[in-house]
């Protein structure tokens, strides 16, 4: 299981950005925060079972900063990599038709990209614990889980998120633009 959950004090749209995040990526729940410290909320994960969180920090009032934290036997360890979000559009902006039931998902980029974005996308594939493939073309993948997390390069900046339904392969959303992201080399 994975839990989902944001800083301290998040905005409306954090808020909004974590439970369309819950509702796509599948074994996951969003936990409110409240005034758990880090401490407090890797017991409580460890209480419900979780093998991962999902920390969603601000950024100028926005989603900012995404970092994963494994729950190990013996205490926990921040995984790579560390992503730096520049936006989001959330489901509701996206105005998907529907949003299919997430129980599978597949994380995939294509093999024309860097070996930086590969790795990146094997990491949030791990992380999220999903299948990854590398494709041609987008054809291919069709039909072979609920949800597609599509990882594309971008020339302005280092990576834009899709979350695509998988029979029809239109955006399901949140779309996230990364800035940045600090990956294990």
């Amino acid at each position: 299981m994975i839990i989902i959950t944001t800083c301290r004090r998040p905005t409306r749209r954090l808020r909004s950005f974590v439970k369309d995040l819950a509702k796509v990526i599948p074994n996951s729940i969003r936990v409110n925060r409240g005034k758990m410290s880090l401490k407090d909320l890797i017991a409580y994960s460890r209480s419900l079972g979780a093998r991962m969180i999902i920390l969603v920090g601000l950024r100028h009032g926005n989603p900012g900063i995404v970092r994963f934290i494994e729950l190990t036997e013996f205490g926990y360890t921040f995984k790579p990599p560390i992503i730096q979000i520049l936006s989001v559009r959330l489901i509701r902006e996206i105005k998907a038709p529907y949003i299919p039931a997430a129980n599978s998902i597949i994380t995939c980029t294509f093999e024309k990209y860097s070996e930086k974005l590969k790795l990146f996308t094997q990491e949030i594939a791990e992380n999220i614990m999903s299948p990854y493939i590398e494709l041609s073309d987008i054809s291919d993948i069709k039909g072979v889980a609920d949800v597609i997390l599509l990882i594309e390069e971008n020339q302005k900046v280092f990576a834009k998120i899709l979350f695509l339904e998988g029979t029809k392969l239109f955006e399901i959303g949140p779309r996230i633009i990364v800035k940045g992201a600090k990956i294990e080399a």
